[in-house]
C-alpha cells in the first residue's frame, strides 16, 4: 500500500469528517435514532456514488476545472454563472460553519485559561485557517494523514470514555415531525467532493486505485460517523449540544474534554483548510483571478456573514447540506450525462447511468433541498442570501467586464446604499405625513 495511496484515502477522510458529523447528535436525538440508520446507509450509498460522478468528469477532462468550469465546457458558457453561484453560496455557507464550531472550541479550550468569548475565538479561527491555507495543497496533503490518525484518536476517547455511561433512554427511536431534519447534516457529514481532483491527482500515477480509496475515503467516514453519533446521544441524551462535545461536559472528566476538544478542532481545521482550497481553485481555475486575490475572497466572505450575526450551526449545515445534496448534486448529474457522450480523454472510472437514474436523483436532491427550508429561520435566509447575492452580482460583474472584483464590489456597495437610502426617505417621509396628518 504506497504512501500516495495513503494520503489519497486520508483527504478523503479528513475532508468528510468534519462540521457535519458534530452536527449530526444534536439533529439525532431530536428525530430519532431510527431516522440516522436510515439517512446514513442511503445517502452513503449516494455520496459514494456521486464521489466516483466527479472522479469520472474529472478524469475524462483535460483541463482543470471546479464545477463552474465544467459547466462551461459541457453545459455551454452561459450556464457557468448560474453554477458559479450556486457553488459559491454552498462552499461559504459550509465554511461559516467551521468558523462556528472551530470559534466554539477554540473558546472552550482556550477561555478557561485566557478568558475570552466565542466571538473573539471565531476570530481566532479565522487567522489560523488564514496563515494556514496560504501555503496550499502541497503542505495539506502532507498533513492529511497525520491529521486522521488524530481524529480516529479522538472518536476512540470519546467511544471508550463514554460507553459505560451510554443510557438507552436516551435513544429516541423516531419523531416523523422531523423525518427530514437530518437530511441537510447527514448530507453534509459524508460528503467529500471537494476531496476528489486532491484524490485523484494524488493517485495520477496509479489510476486503478482511485476507486478503491474513494470507497474507503468515504465508508469510513460514515462508519465513524455511526459510532460517534450513538455514542453521544447515548451518553448526553437531552443535554446534547448543536457541536455534540460541549454536552459531554457533565459526564466527562476535564482532562478527556479538554483532549476531546483538542483534537475535535484539529479535525475541523483540517477539513476547513480542504474546503478553503477548493473555493480558491474556483477564483482561479474558473474565473482566472490570480492566486493571492483567490486566497482573500474565499476567507473574507464567510467571515462578513458572521460578524452580520449568521451564527446558529444547525441552520447553516442544514442549510449547506441541504444546497449541497441538492443543486450542487443536480449539477454534478447533469454534467455526467454531458461527458459520458463525448468526453475529451479515457476515464479508468466508468459510473453506470441512464436518463431513469438521473431523472431519480434529481428529483430526489430537489425534494431534500425543499425539506430542509422549514427548518431555517426566515431572518437568517434573508441575510445569507442577500449578502450572497451582492457578492455574487459584483464578482459575475467583474468578471464580465473584464474588471477588478474590488472595484465592482464597491460599485455595487454604492447602488445598493442608494436604494437603501432611498427607501429609508420614503418610509420617514411617510412616518412624518402620518404624524402631520
Amino acid at each position: 500500500m504506497s504512501k500516495s495511496y495513503l494520503q489519497a484515502v486520508a483527504t478523503m477522510i479528513g475532508t468528510i469528517i468534519g462540521v457535519g458529523m458534530f452536527s449530526i447528535p444534536f439533529v439525532i436525538y431530536q428525530s430519532g435514532i431510527m431516522l440516522f440508520v436510515f439517512y446514513i446507509v442511503v445517502l452513503g450509498f449516494i455520496q459514494y456514488y456521486m464521489h466516483l460522478v466527479y472522479a469520472e468528469i474529472f478524469l475524462s477532462t483535460k483541463k482543470k476545472h471546479r464545477v463552474p468550469g465544467y459547466v462551461a465546457e459541457y453545459l455551454g458558457e452561459r450556464y457557468k454563472k448560474p453554477a458559479l453561484v450556486i457553488v459559491l453560496i454552498s462552499t461559504n455557507l459550509t465554511m461559516l460553519s467551521y468558523l462556528i464550531i472551530g470559534g466554539i472550541f477554540l473558546d472552550k479550550v482556550l477561555s478557561p485559561a485566557f478568558g475570552g468569548n466565542p466571538f473573539v475565538y471565531t476570530i481566532l479561527m479565522f487567522f489560523i485557517a488564514a496563515g494556514l491555507t496560504f501555503r496550499g495543497l502541497k503542505f495539506i496533503a502532507k498533513t492529511e494523514l497525520a491529521m486522521s490518525g488524530i481524529l480516529f484518536l479522538v472518536i476512540a476517547i470519546i467511544t471508550i470514555s463514554g460507553f459505560p455511561h451510554i443510557d438507552i433512554s436516551n435513544y429516541q427511536v423516531i419523531d416523523w415531525t422531523n423525518f427530514f431534519l437530518p437530511y441537510g447534516p447527514v448530507f453534509m457529514a459524508i460528503g467529500g467532493m471537494t476531496a476528489v481532483p486532491t484524490v485523484c491527482s494524488l493517485l495520477a500515477h496509479k489510476k486503478s486505485s482511485i476507486k478503491s480509496a474513494i470507497k474507503w475515503g468515504t465508508i469510513i467516514p460514515a462508519f465513524i460517523s455511526i459510532v460517534f453519533v450513538f455514542t453521544v446521544v447515548g451518553v448526553s441524551g437531552s443535554l446534547t449540544s448543536p457541536d455534540s462535545l460541549v454536552g459531554l461536559s457533565g459526564v466527562f472528566s476535564n482532562n478527556i474534554l479538554l483532549i476531546a476538544l483538542i483534537f475535535g478542532l484539529v479535525s475541523i481545521i483540517t477539513s476547513y483548510i480542504m474546503f478553503i482550497e477548493a473555493t480558491k481553485e474556483v477564483y482561479w481555475w474558473d474565473l482566472r483571478i490570480n492566486k493571492t486575490e483567490s486566497w482573500a475572497l474565499t476567507m473574507t466572505m464567510p467571515m462578513v456573514l458572521f460578524l452580520l450575526g449568521i451564527n446558529n450551526l444547525t441552520s447553516v449545515v442544514s442549510l449547506s447540506g441541504a444546497i449541497i445534496g441538492g443543486m450542487v448534486s443536480i449539477i454534478y448529474i447533469l454534467l455526467i450525462l454531458k461527458v459520458k457522450q463525448k468526453p475529451e480523454r479515457p476515464s479508468i472510472i466508468n459510473v453506470k447511468i441512464n436518463r431513469q437514474i438521473a431523472i431519480s436523483l434529481i428529483v430526489l436532491f430537489f425534494l431534500g433541498f425543499l425539506s430542509v427550508l422549514e427548518y431555517i429561520e426566515v431572518h437568517n435566509l434573508l441575510v445569507i442570501f442577500l449578502v450572497l447575492f451582492f457578492y455574487m452580482y459584483s464578482l459575475i460583474k467583474s468578471d464580465k467586464n473584464n474588471s477588478s472584483i474590488y472595484l465592482e464590489l464597491l460599485d455595487t456597495a454604492k447602488k445598493t446604499g442608494l436604494v437603501f437610502l432611498f427607501v429609508f426617505v420614503i418610509v420617514l417621509t411617510y412616518g412624518v405625513v402620518s404624524l402631520v396628518f
